[in-house]
């Protein structure tokens, strides 16, 4: 797996590669930010991923966990994000 933060955007990305390094497809996760303080990285995961294949399918993953998010209060409803209108997969 290869794993890749970028600052200032609303998501980060993992690709992931099996046991014989074949390219597997890319797991995105939905997040608020991605700061950079010093030689650390801070995010703040929405809970939502999504999993892309190499064949350009992609599945929204963990509404659920959103969901339960927002009804036990641990997300505010009003949270300002800027979601990726268009994910691009090379």
């Amino acid at each position: 797996m290869v794993y890749f933060a970028f600052i200032g955007r609303s998501y980060d990305i993992l690709k992931v590669y099996d046991e014989k390094g074949n390219f597997k497809g890319l797991y995105v996760d939905v997040l608020a930010y991605t700061k950079r303080y010093g030689g650390t990285l801070e995010m703040l995961d929405l809970f939502l991923d999504i999993i892309i294949f190499p064949d350009g399918k992609a599945f929204l993953l963990d509404e659920d966990e959103l969901e339960m998010a927002f009804n036990s209060g641990l997300m505010d409803s009003i949270l300002p994000v800027k979601l990726p209108v268009k994910l691009w997969m090379r």
